[in-house]
């Protein structure tokens, strides 16, 4: 692994994960009106979005500069395999482990929580 470019300052992942992690776990709060499960279940799926996607971020930026193009190239494959793998695992886990899942709930605050990922980054880039 070669040294990361530290003159290319690092973007804020901080900013671009707490806000959608903020918002699964309103996600997982307000399906308390329906269940324990049902909170339950969409908290796994807000972690089950959220986890591969950290994994992702710091995977892609650790390489920055135009001499490390090739590498960056190639980690954004790797890290987007790992990403898809990590959520496959992840949610077959989840079935295989928690007999009373509710899959509405799951499935439901994975894709709000990957929403809440998109439109973060989408805002912080400024388009």
């Amino acid at each position: 692994m070669a040294p990361a470019n530290s003159r290319i300052p690092l973007p804020s992942l901080n900013k671009l994960l707490v806000i959608p992690a903020v918002f699964g776990l309103l996600v997982a709060t307000l399906s308390l009106a329906w269940s324990v499960d049902a909170a339950f279940s969409a908290a796994i799926g807000a972690c089950t979005a959220l986890l591969p996607t950290m994994y992702f971020a710091f995977k892609l930026f650790r390489y920055r500069g135009a001499s490390k193009a090739n590498l960056i190239v190639h980690e954004f494959y790797r890290a987007e395999s790992g990403k898809f793998v990590l959520t496959a695992v992840m949610f077959a886990v989840t079935f295989a482990t928690y007999k009373d899942v509710v899959s509405g709930a799951l499935f439901g605050s994975f894709v709000l929580t990957t929403l809440a990922v998109w439109l973060t980054a989408h805002r912080a880039l400024g388009r």
